[in-house]
């Protein structure tokens, strides 16, 4: 099997759908990775003037970033995804 940028796409589009699947009851919640960590408003939101206390998203850990990227996809890209996966599979079975 050749490396091709073909191959790659996939490969993205294989991930996203595992991301858009994702339950969180069964999956997140056990881990300890729920949206209210990654979720929280600024401090600034409530109080204009204060101090930035919260991680920023230049120091955000790779668990939060994961975990906002996953509710992204969710909530986001559910719909273009069964767009994008029905002319994959289309292009799969017609060209092999």
């Amino acid at each position: 099997m050749a490396f091709t940028i073909y191959g790659l796409m996939k490969a993205g589009l294989l991930l996203l759908n595992a991301a858009a699947v994702l339950n969180k009851a069964r999956f997140l919640d056990k881990l300890g990775w729920t949206e209210a960590v990654s979720m929280m408003p600024p401090p600034d939101a409530y109080f204009p003037g204060a101090p930035n206390t919260m991680q920023t998203s230049q120091t955000e850990s790779l668990k939060t970033q994961f975990l906002k990227f996953v509710i992204a996809v969710q909530t986001i890209m559910r719909v273009p995804l069964i767009f994008v996966n029905l002319f994959a599979i289309s292009l799969e079975l017609l060209l092999g």
